[in-house]
């Protein structure tokens, strides 16, 4: 082993962290990893093998993987791995795919750090999964299941393709937070459940054209969250189920698909639906949705031009709705 890979395995069973960074902002910035050398680099291989078969530890010690500053080389593969300690990597860079597919975990945490692509399929996380700050490829929660909480503030997704992050079916038994997220891509939530509250304040979702946010059938316990954000693109909420309120307040959506930016018919909200300040660029849809509470749509911009800015035909409100100067186009109810 070289000497970090042996100050890792050697750390391990006692928690020690393994810290590799310069103290230097740039020389420590993940996104130059590819530039580190040997005394910063350590093999995925090294880290699979301590994982799955290192010493985890002696009675009163709290083994868990601490590695910061680390440049990670070739593909680090958990997948199908039972995994009773946490892993945690700070500002660390990889330059292949890491996999927990299938893999039972007890916290997993990637804060700042520089990802190809990771795949989470059918991960079962017996405590928190954190991505804060991190910069990925492709994000794929495909049947998660993360008893704790899932954080995603702060999160950079890229992909090639239309979805960058897959959560179809995912189910969060906390909250799932992602304030401050940036996705080019498709953030696909299908069928999900998320039993706390799901916060998207100031994300900024951008897919010109496609579908931003496919949350259809989507189950949240609490409130849905967005105030600030940005919606490039169809945000689609059909049929879905949200406890608390969903809030808009200060929300961008534009690139109309089919004239359309936020389509939730069918929708139910325990409590209100509020939209203080909401710009759109397309229409929005309200068919069939019911609201326990009331609507508030002041200081709101909604513009489609040559058609309906809100179509609520059919929309039960259990309170009132403000309206204000809400309208550049028309409502049907």
């Amino acid at each position: 082993m070289s000497i970090p890979e042996r100050a890792l395995w050697d750390g391990y069973p006692r928690g020690v962290v393994v810290d590799l960074r310069t103290g230097d902002p740039q020389l420590d910035d993940p996104a130059s990893s590819a530039g580190w050398g040997p005394a910063r680099t350590v093999r995925a291989a090294v880290v699979a093998e301590l994982l799955l078969r290192g010493n985890p530890g002696g009675t009163g010690q709290q083994a868990r993987l601490r590695l910061r500053g680390a440049r990670v080389t070739g593909p680090l593969d958990l997948s199908y791995a039972d995994l009773a300690r946490p892993v945690e990597f700070e500002d660390c860079g990889f330059d292949a795919d890491v996999s927990f597919a299938e893999a039972t975990t007890r916290s997993i945490s990637f804060l700042r750090c520089h990802l190809q692509n990771l795949d989470c399929d059918t991960v079962a996380v017996r405590s928190h999964l954190g991505l804060v700050g991190s910069r990925i490829g492709w994000l794929s929660l495909y049947n998660a299941d993360i008893v704790g909480q899932l954080d995603l503030s702060g999160v950079h997704l890229a992909a090639a393709g239309d979805c960058a992050l897959n959560g179809e079916l995912l189910h969060v038994g906390g909250s799932l937070y992602a304030y401050d997220m940036v996705v080019h891509g498709g953030v696909d939530l299908p069928n999900a459940t998320v039993n706390g509250r799901l916060e998207l304040d100031r994300a900024q979702l951008v897919h010109p054209g496609g579908v931003a946010l496919l949350a259809t059938d989507l189950t949240v316990g609490g409130s849905l969250r967005c105030r600030g954000g940005t919606v490039e693109g169809l945000a689609m909420l059909r049929g879905a189920r949200i406890g608390g309120s969903l809030d808009l307040g200060g929300a961008r959506l534009t690139g109309p698909v089919n004239g359309e930016v936020l389509s939730a018919a069918r929708v139910t909200i325990g409590h209100d639906l509020s939209a203080e300040g909401l710009v759109t660029e397309g229409g929005i849809r309200l068919h069939g949705a019911r609201i326990e509470g009331a609507m508030e749509l002041r200081g709101a911009q909604l513009r489609r031009p040559g058609g309906w800015a809100l179509n609520a035909y059919r929309l039960i409100l259990g309170a009132g709705i403000s309206l204000d100067r809400a309208l550049g186009s028309y409502i049907t109810t």
